[in-house]
């Protein structure tokens, strides 16, 4: 909201928000054109065409989890610095906890200190976080048979997320997934998407690194002949309960009858019971 606030307040031309993972994606992109052509410094070449267009830079949502941002995010902001650029950035993390326990975290270090010695830091903690606030005493499992359960799963998509809303891609190693409904931490997404492709616990992983509250719609009903679909069901249920995202579901059928196979129903009781423990009002908090 102050974001949204400050950039909308600045009334000239020369400015550009954005999400940092975004953001990152695309400097990657150029970077790797760049070099094809034999320039010898992407980076500085990279930050003065940004220059010649930005004056204010506004990332939503600053944090590393990825070695190869961690490794090229010092020299960036050097060099936007030094070119004029202004750089806004909001974050869940303080410039001491970014990229915690990460790999060759020790050569990340110089950039804290850059945060730490050329930005102003200011803590915005009111103790309350209203998307919680919104979520409180509302049920979340909705029934796609029941008419009135279909506008109410609608209603509270359209009652958390904002205008900002677009399309967001997660990138690791290769594998993308992509996140079609997507803004500030809130993310909409179907059972298809999530758990009918070759998507592994990495990828849950790292969708809980952005996600703070997940709609999943469309869960069928899953038969024995769909215990891949199960299992990649069981693993994301799993890693949204240890994240602790908050979870709204619009299924087919009631929670005890999602599973129907045999081979898995042992395991599947784990997340049956999780399933009922994420849609009680005590999981908002």
């Amino acid at each position: 909201m102050i974001m949204n606030l400050f950039f909308q307040s600045l009334d000239f031309p020369e400015k550009r928000r954005v999400h940092f993972h975004e953001f990152m994606l695309e400097f990657h992109q150029k970077t790797k054109k760049i070099r094809t052509s034999k320039n010898k410094d992407p980076v500085k070449i990279i930050c003065n065409d940004l220059a010649k267009e930005i004056k204010v830079l506004c990332f939503d949502e600053f944090q590393i989890v990825d070695i190869t941002d961690a490794m090229i995010v010092g020299r960036l902001f050097e060099e936007l610095i030094s070119t004029g650029v202004i750089i806004i950035t909001t974050s869940n993390f303080k410039p001491h906890e970014l990229y915690k326990n990460g790999l060759n975290r020790q050569l990340f270090i110089p950039f804290i200190n850059l945060i730490e010695d050329k930005f102003k830091i200011l803590e915005v903690d009111s103790q309350v976080d209203y998307r919680k606030k919104k979520l409180k005493m509302q049920e979340r499992f909705f029934l796609k048979k029941n008419i009135d359960d279909i506008n109410k799963f609608n209603y509270l998509w359209k009652n958390l997320y904002d205008e900002n809303s677009n399309e967001f891609i997660i990138n690791y190693q290769s594998r993308e997934l992509k996140l079609k409904n997507f803004s500030n931490g809130i993310c909409k997404i179907s059972f298809s998407e999530l758990c009918e492709k070759p998507l592994g616990t990495v990828d849950y992983l790292n969708l809980c690194n952005y996600v703070k509250v997940l709609f999943i719609e469309n869960i069928p009903q899953i038969n024995n002949s769909q215990n891949d679909f199960a299992r990649r069901f069981i693993n994301l249920i799993d890693i949204l309960y240890e994240a602790k995202v908050q979870l709204i579901c619009f299924s087919s059928v009631n929670i005890e009858d999602i599973y129907v196979g045999k081979k898995l129903d042992k395991e599947f009781m784990r997340t049956v019971s999780r399933l009922n423990e994420m849609i009680s009002s005590d999981w908002v908090n």
